[in-house]
C-alpha cells in the first residue's frame, strides 16, 4: 500500500541566489609568519634551561647572585617579545592551476633554476604583508620579489621559510577545513 506524500516529504528550498553568492566568493588566503630574529631562538633555550632548574631547587640550595624563577621568566617574555615584534605576518592567496602553470613556463625559458621557481610561485601568492601589531607593509607594485626571499634564506637559513612554504604547500593542495559553528555554552 502506497503512502501519500506530506509536506514533511518534500525538500526544503533555499531562497538562494547562486550569481549573487559567486559574486561573494574570496580566493582561499591563509597566514604564515617570517622571523626576522631568528638569532633570539638560543636565548629562549637558554632561559628555558635556566628557568627549568630555578624551578627545582629549593631557596637554600640557590646562590646569592642566581636570579629567581620570576626573574628568568621576566627574561624568557621579554626575548619572546622582541621575537614577535621582529616577525611579519604574510598573507598568501590561491592562484589557479594555470596561473602557476604560465609562470613556471615563463621563468623556465628565462633559464630560472627550478628553487627558484618554488620561490617565485610562493612569492606571486603573496598578497598582503603586515607587522604583528597589524600595520601594513606596502608591497612594490609587481608584487613581494621573489628574490627578498631569496634574501630571508640566505641570511637566515632554511628554516625561516619553512612555515611560509608549508602554508603555500597547504593552500595550493588542499581544500580549506571549515567546521561548523558549535555552542561553546557549558551545559
Amino acid at each position: 500500500m502506497a503512502r501519500k506524500k506530506t509536506e514533511a516529504d518534500e525538500p526544503k528550498l533555499a531562497d538562494f541566489d547562486l550569481d549573487q553568492w559567486i559574486d561573494g566568493v574570496g580566493a582561499v588566503t591563509r597566514q604564515a609568519r617570517i622571523v626576522q630574529r631568528g638569532d633570539l631562538f638560543a636565548e629562549v633555550d637558554r632561559l628555558e634551561h635556566a628557568l627549568d632548574v630555578a624551578e627545582r631547587l629549593s631557596e637554600a640550595d640557590r646562590g646569592v647572585g642566581d636570579p629567581g624563577v620570576e626573574d628568568l621568566q621576566a627574561q624568557l617574555d621579554a626575548v619572546w617579545e622582541q621575537i614577535w615584534k621582529s616577525t611579519l605576518v604574510v598573507h598568501l592567496q590561491d592562484r589557479t592551476v594555470e596561473r602557476r602553470r604560465q609562470l613556471r613556463d615563463r621563468l623556465k625559458k628565462h633559464g630560472v633554476s627550478d628553487e627558484d621557481i618554488a620561490l617565485h610561485l610562493v612569492a606571486d601568492a603573496i598578497v598582503r604583508v603586515e607587522t604583528t601589531d597589524g600595520r601594513e607593509v606596502p608591497l612594490p607594485e609587481g608584487g613581494f620579489p621573489a628574490a627578498k626571499l631569496r634574501q630571508i634564506r640566505e641570511r637566515a637559513g632554511d628554516a625561516a621559510l619553512y612555515e611560509l612554504e608549508k602554508v603555500y604547500t597547504d593552500l595550493v593542495t588542499q581544500s580549506p577545513r571549515v567546521s561548523p559553528p558549535l555552542s561553546r555554552k557549558r551545559s
